[in-house]
């Protein structure tokens, strides 16, 4: 679930420049937005790994839409 919620907020971001600005704003007095530090799943062995990826992407959204706020452009954009 949390992976799949990730890949929609990507696709947001990507796809609609008006998410961007409200994504920052809701954030603004929150901090992190897509904090998963504590993001662990314990079920297996396996799933350790997947734990990690998905705490890096998170943060890989959470640096985009900073850079996008202190930039006010998409730089992902610009590279497609």
């Amino acid at each position: 679930v949390v992976l799949k919620t990730l890949i929609v907020i990507h696709s947001i971001l990507k796809h609609d420049p008006s998410f961007h600005q409200d994504f920052v704003n809701f954030g603004r007095d929150r901090g992190l937005l897509l904090n998963l530090t504590h993001l662990r799943d314990d079920s297996s062995p396996e799933t350790w790994n997947y734990s990690v990826w998905v705490r890096g992407y998170a943060l890989y959204l959470e640096e985009r839409v900073e850079c996008f706020n202190a930039l006010k452009y998409d730089v992902d954009k610009d590279q497609s």
